[in-house]
């Protein structure tokens, strides 16, 4: 009888790591957009291009920590036409991390951008089109994603002392 719940006993434990091990992590940016305007600096114009999105963490007891990663904007054809690089604190259980990054372009590192979206450079020169837009999900990818994963029993602990 003892070596049966011996037997149990390591069973049970072994499920329990097992799953417990098992910590979902962020595939896909959220409901990513941009805006782009117009800064002069000098003679030159720059196009500035402000990118935001959420990861999402699924995970009940698991917070993220020290996120960080790229993530690529593609053409229709696959290309990459934008890589940002991103960095965030935490990200907690049951939650959004909003991700925000400010990226300068020139006219021609933008010209891509615009024909993803639609936007004319002339309208965003002269201030008539503002450049909100959202894109799709087949035109984003979250690329080298490196994180954390704290118990967020521990997280709190370490912010309290």
């Amino acid at each position: 009888m003892l070596k049966f719940l011996k037997k149990e006993l390591i069973f049970s434990l072994s499920l329990l790591i097992a799953l417990t091990a098992c910590v979902k992590r962020p595939e896909i940016p959220l409901s990513p957009s941009v805006k782009i305007g117009v800064e002069e600096k000098g003679n030159e114009k720059k196009f500035v291009v402000f990118f935001n999105c959420g990861l999402k963490n699924e995970n009940d007891s698991t917070a993220f920590v020290n996120v960080g990663g790229l993530i690529e904007i593609l053409n229709n054809s696959g290309a990459v036409i934008l890589s940002i690089p991103f960095k965030s604190e935490a990200i907690l259980p049951f939650e959004t991390g909003i991700i925000e990054e400010k990226i300068e372009l020139n006219p021609d590192q933008c010209s891509p951008l615009f024909e993803l979206l639609s936007i004319k450079k002339e309208q965003i020169e002269s201030g008539e089109e503002q450049g909100n837009r959202f894109i799709e999900d087949k035109n984003i990818v979250l690329k080298k994603l490196t994180l954390e994963k704290m118990d967020i029993i521990e997280l709190l602990r370490s912010k309290i002392k």
